[in-house]
């Protein structure tokens, strides 16, 4: 079946080129109805209790729509002249100020510190304004209102982050995607016998780029910010080690066979020679489904679709681009400049038990150290921010911020129980202050005193907000804060939603360490069972799963020896899915040629082989993994896409080293066990 469909696309070489031309056309209409999700926290999950309760407060309380604007030097009467301009503004539904909580007339003395301290402090005072749903992003908006207040003023809100992952993304998506094919191109020139090959590879990979793209833009309209900032250059690295197979297959046939019958064969050797090597790399991405962070699903349907698209591209449309130039192109061959490989298969052979005894000491101190790497929950440090919305992020806090809060809803209640959850929160530690029924005094006061501005910020059919500010001095004490609001919430299941970003933090964190191990498990027992049907051997597919374990655990223990700070926590998750999944094939290459080479061959002589001849595909496919992802992480000023990328780099050299000398170590060490375990 495998050769008749080879046959086929050899024979109609020229249509299978027309027939992607079509194939580009289409993705590039599907590519312009993908739309980039910037918002980080829309990919939270939306059964926890925090992130319901922050649904309610963007949808109840308007939240979402809340920008600040920031003055400087201004008095009271020309502060309520830039709020009357704020209030004319196509963009402004209300503002919030002092004036709605005080008389301004009354004397500093006899006026309510702490509604004074959360709107002027110093020579500076601060307008909460709500935006008008115009259909517009809040940062446009933002800035529309900035260039209409005609005086010099700091707008900040929630939509800076999104507004810089944003900005920071498309900066940086060109010269990440140029110096990643530069760096992917000079390692095929140095790895191919033909020049022209390596433009053909980088062109097919963008086809399968285009069409993975525009699929997703029809069936899935959309992709995360994360996934968008390295999926192009990921499926590039990943996915060019097949077309490296198909060309040493197609070179091999060659040279008992003309052109199209050695292309025909090849095809369909390398065709189920590849197909486990695209499956355990599906495998690591789908594994990120289990994250409950919908981040880590959104790349990895992404990318698993990418491996599948990039191994059909390479099995029908490469095939026929080769066919159709290497005759006018031929004339540009050169000699592979990569060296030969003999004295490294001489060398672990030689020492295959120094190596082993040196990886098992290395396993212990990075198993170790994989362990001990922080990590960070915290959105904002897993972006960097420019100078200027930093310094006025900054200002703002330092004013304004006072301390950590979180919002405590309550759903239908009355004023008694409101009043009494108010006095349990009060007991809660590190408690510093609490605006709801008591502390505003309109558990005291007829409502039609209240003011409906302030009464809007307090409740909302059926609902109402308390705001509990924190003065915890370390985590600990804040773990401890958010203990007891989690405990008050308990006891009153369904009727209080504690939330806020610090909450939501407080249980992503808790979540953490669960999908950490949800992810490894699954990505671990879907390749092993892959790497299990490919070998047919039991042991040494343990053999090549725990020698790529252990390159991770090495990947992230040379994080914590370096003293690295904190790195966002989706980056250990994704990595120990994306490495395992991505690198295990350079593994099977070397096994599967070390098992057929030692039908007729003494199992040291097998292993030299093996070594000799699969080490440079597997030192190219490493590289050009390598190449990809350092782009990345030269180029994003994103730290979560930073400190990930810049790991599988890291990831991709030290699997590379691994499978080239601990794993045919161990193979050889186990030869005999193995053996007689499969005779």
């Amino acid at each position: 079946m495998l050769e008749k469909i080879a046959g086929w696309i050899v024979k109609n070489r020229v249509g299978v080129a027309i027939f992607s031309l079509g194939l580009l056309l289409l993705s590039a209409i599907g590519t312009g109805k993908l739309s980039i999700n910037y918002d980080f926290y829309s990919y939270l999950p939306q059964d926890i209790s925090s992130v319901k309760g922050q649904k309610i407060l963007q949808e109840d309380f308007g939240f979402s729509d809340t920008i600040y604007v920031v003055l400087s030097g201004k008095t009271v009467s020309e502060t309520k002249e830039i709020i009357d301009r704020l209030n004319k503004m196509p963009d402004v539904a209300e503002t919030f100020w002092y004036s709605d909580l005080e008389d301004v007339k009354v004397p500093e003395d006899f006026a309510s510190k702490e509604a004074r301290e959360k709107f002027l402090l110093g020579e500076d005072t601060l307008v909460q304004v709500t935006l008008a749903p115009t259909g517009r992003k809040p940062s446009q908006q933002a800035e529309a209102i900035k260039a209409g207040l005609g005086v010099d003023a700091r707008i900040v809100g929630d939509f800076l982050y999104n507004q810089e992952i944003e900005r920071l993304s498309n900066s940086a998506k060109s010269s990440m995607l140029i110096i990643a094919v530069v760096v992917i191109l000079l390692v095929l020139v140095l790895a191919l016998t033909q020049p022209a090959y390596s433009i053909l590879f980088l062109v097919s990979a963008g086809i399968a780029i285009l069409i993975n793209f525009g699929l997703t833009g029809f069936f899935r309209g959309q992709m995360s910010f994360m996934t968008s900032s390295v999926a192009a250059a990921l499926q590039l690295a990943v996915t060019m080690d097949y077309a490296i197979f198909l060309l040493h297959r197609y070179e091999e046939e060659k040279k008992t066979l003309p052109s199209l019958k050695a292309m025909a064969k090849s095809i369909a050797k390398t065709s189920t020679a590849v197909l486990s090597s695209g499956l355990t790399t599906m495998a690591g991405f789908l594994a990120l489904l289990f994250m409950s962070i919908k981040m880590g699903g959104d790349m990895g349907i992404v990318m698993a679709q990418g491996v599948f698209v990039g191994f059909i591209v390479t099995l029908t449309i490469l095939p026929a681009l080769i066919l159709i130039i290497e005759k006018p192109l031929g004339i540009l061959k050169h000699r592979n400049f990569f060296p030969n490989m003999e004295k490294l298969g001489n060398f672990v052979v030689r020492n295959k038990g120094i190596i082993a005894l040196v990886f098992l000491v290395l396993a212990v101190p990075a198993f170790i150290g994989s362990n001990m790497q922080p990590v960070t929950y915290s959105f904002e440090e897993g972006i960097k921010l420019g100078d200027d919305v930093q310094k006025d992020l900054d200002l703002v806090m330092e004013k304004f911020g006072g301390g950590h809060t979180v919002s405590v809803l309550l759903l239908g209640m009355d004023e008694n129980q409101r009043l009494g959850i108010e006095e349990e929160l009060s007991k809660v530690p590190h408690v510093k202050e609490i605006i709801g029924p008591l502390s505003t005094g309109s558990a005291y006061v007829p409502r039609s005193y209240i003011p409906k501005k302030v009464l809007a910020k307090l409740e909302s059919e059926g609902k109402h907000l308390l705001t509990v500010t924190l003065d915890a001095p370390d985590k600990a004490g804040l773990e401890e804060s958010f203990e007891g609001i989690k405990a008050i919430e308990g006891r009153h299941e369904g009727r209080i939603l504690a939330t806020g970003i610090d909450m939501i933090q407080y249980d992503i964190e808790k979540m953490g360490t669960s999908d950490n191990l949800k992810v490894n498990l699954a990505t671990i027992i879907g390749v092993f069972a892959i790497v299990w049907i490919a070998l047919m051997r039991f042991r040494p597919s343990l053999v090549l799963i725990f020698g790529i374990e252990v390159a991770i655990w090495l990947n992230v223990a040379i994080q914590w020896f370096m003293n690295s700070p904190p790195i966002f926590f989706f980056a250990p998750v994704a990595l120990g899915a994306i490495q395992l999944g991505a690198t295990v094939d350079y593994s099977i290459l070397i096994a599967t040629r070390y098992f057929d080479e030692s039908k007729d061959k003494p199992p040291d002589e097998a292993m030299k082989i093996s070594v000799r001849e699969g080490s440079p595909a597997i030192i190219t496919s490493a590289l050009t993994l390598f190449g990809a992802c350092a782009a990345i992480s030269v180029t994003s000023q994103i730290s979560m896409v930073k400190d990930l990328s810049m790991m599988l780099a890291r990831g991709a050299l030290i699997s590379g080293i691994m499978v080239v000398t601990a794993i045919p170590a161990f193979l050889l060490l186990f030869r005999g066990k193995l053996r007689r375990k499969n005779a």
